[in-house]
């Protein structure tokens, strides 16, 4: 199908808010992240951007959102290595909007230890990991995406992994599918769903008057199964978040339309501290729609200086008892489906308080702020540690659809002595604050740059009196945890692994190509 963008943008929009649209999609985007406040207060974070030089100014509808202006040369590497370590994440303004619309769910669904959450397009991970933050790293998200060769779950995870989310498993399947395979488990889904993506035109060689091939009907029918599959895998009474970042009806009001009809879902009032919504259309190309439909919302460029999106919150309502019979596409067991064998074991008390015990005694770290986890370990000794939730979860795993993979392990025990429990850089970044200061050496800024690289380093004097062969906390003179090492006479051996070391020109370079708009090389001197 041949659309014409501004020709659609015609029958719901002003003159003068389609000329103000046009002008926004002529201007760059500005660069803005979302600040890990569980990582770094936002007084310590703008501390070291005017320490480094960095301009930044403040979102001031979200406390957590900044604009970046500019980052000198001789602060790139820090500004990167503050993404590396998960301080922030790249993410456009508008698509920080969609996760907040959850802002009820937690008091009606009971201990925030129990929610249990599916994002079900996840990737990258952008909202995935801004919902774990809200949910203070407990409860149980599904993370779900799916491409060929999983290129896609690979970057969610990454992105994961960056900002250790403790509360999330990830899964890579057909959305569309998974209602049938987990049928009123959830508590919440976010459905952020593939679409033609017209209210990112910004800076790119789109056009609003320029003639697009876009096969309209498909689109909005893969987003119709979704919602479909998201009100089968939602419990009575619980919300789906349903998301796009397309301006066209097709995509939003129309693919809701049928599903307000039958009353499987009411549409909530959207309500968020600071943000002001445009109504969603109830006349659209000469066709009534459902009046609840005003209850959605709608972002445009100029509102917010950012991108278009369109927002509903959706409460699922009683379902009849022929739901699964009267919607459901795929009536076939899927051939191709398969479950993973079990990879983990969920440890007993015994050896729970071993490995409690060895951190305490080694890096000061005591098990009391963490009783609503559980430790997890492979047979290689690699360590993940999980919310309870999760692990319960992950006991039933042959009877659910393939989990793939934890999101963050906090350690790794020695091959050749299981007694030495080495902490990871997530484990490092997780306990830092905990951490105490005799164990915890301090780089010097000439050897900080190599380690980030990778290097072994060779140290003259260290901070604290170390045994060789012992693992050692590292920390930068900001105060940036940095790994952990093991000692051999002077050297310190760097396990960091690739995702945190400074990228390689050719990978800086793909990574900018990835983030679409939202990149930091625009802005450095």
């Amino acid at each position: 199908m041949v659309i014409i963008i501004y020709e659609e943008l015609k029958k719901f929009l002003s003159k003068e808010d389609l000329q103000l649209l046009i002008e926004y999609n002529s201007q760059p985007i500005p660069f803005t992240i979302r600040l890990n406040t569980s990582r770094i207060l936002e007084g310590k974070f703008e501390e070291l951007m005017s320490k480094y030089h960095i301009e930044w100014s403040k979102n001031k509808f979200l406390s957590f959102a900044y604009q970046i202006n500019n980052v000198p040369a001789d602060s790139h590497n820090f500004f990167i290595r503050l993404r590396l370590l998960g301080y922030y994440y790249a993410q456009n303004f508008s698509s920080m909007i969609p996760p907040l619309a959850f802002n009820s769910f937690n008091s009606h669904q009971g201990s925030i230890n129990d929610i249990k959450i599916i994002d079900l397009c996840a990737a990258p991970g952008s909202k995935t990991t801004q919902l774990s933050h809200i949910l203070e790293n407990k409860g149980l998200i599904i993370a779900n995406d799916y491409s060929k060769k999983n290129h896609r779950a690979y970057v969610l995870h990454r992105n994961l992994k960056l900002i250790c989310s403790l509360n999330t498993l990830l899964a890579s399947q057909d959305a569309r599918k998974l209602g049938k395979k987990w049928p009123n488990f959830f508590d919440a889904a976010l459905a952020d769903v593939p679409c033609t993506g017209t209210g990112v035109l910004r800076e790119q060689d789109l056009n609003l008057k320029k003639r697009e091939e876009i096969d309209i009907k498909k689109i909005a029918k893969r987003q119709f199964e979704i919602i479909n599959s998201a009100i089968k895998l939602v419990k009575p009474g619980g919300i789906i978040i349903y998301s796009t970042c397309s301006y066209l009806p097709q995509e939003n009001e129309l693919v809701l339309k049928s599903f307000i009809e039958k009353d499987l879902v009411t549409i909530e009032p959207l309500s968020i501290e600071n943000i002001t919504f445009h109504d969603g259309l109830t006349w659209f190309d000469e066709e009534e729609l459902p009046k609840e439909l005003k209850n959605t919302g709608r972002i445009y460029p100029y509102d917010f200086n950012s991108v278009g999106f369109y927002i509903a919150k959706l409460r699922v309502n009683d379902k009849p008892e022929k739901f699964s019979e009267v919607y459901d596409i795929y009536k076939e067991e899927d051939k191709n489906y398969k479950h993973l064998e079990q990879k983990w074991d969920i440890i007993d008390s015994k050896e729970r308080k071993k490995i409690w015990n060895y951190f305490e005694n080694n890096y000061g770290v005591v098990e009391s702020k963490y009783t609503n986890y559980d430790i997890i370990k492979n047979k290689k000794g690699r360590i993940w540690m999980t919310t309870k939730i999760v692990a319960d979860f992950l006991k039933k795993q042959r009877n659910w659809p393939a989990t793939e993979r934890i999101a963050v392990s906090i350690a790794q025990e020695e091959r050749l002595n299981k007694e030495k429990i080495r902490l990871t850089i997530d484990g490092v970044l997780l306990f830092h604050n905990e951490i105490n200061r005799d164990k915890i050496h301090v780089l010097e800024k000439t050897v900080e740059e190599e380690w980030f690289r990778g290097k072994t380093i060779e140290i003259s004097n260290l901070n604290n009196n170390f045994e060789n062969g012992s693992y050692i906390i590292l920390e930068t003179e900001d105060g940036i945890g940095a790994g952990c090492s093991k000692l051999s006479e002077n050297i310190l051996y760097n396990f960091l692994p690739k995702l945190r070391r400074y990228p390689t020109k050719g990978e800086e370079q793909k990574k900018s190509d990835d983030q679409k708009g939202n990149d930091y090389t625009s802005i450095i001197e």
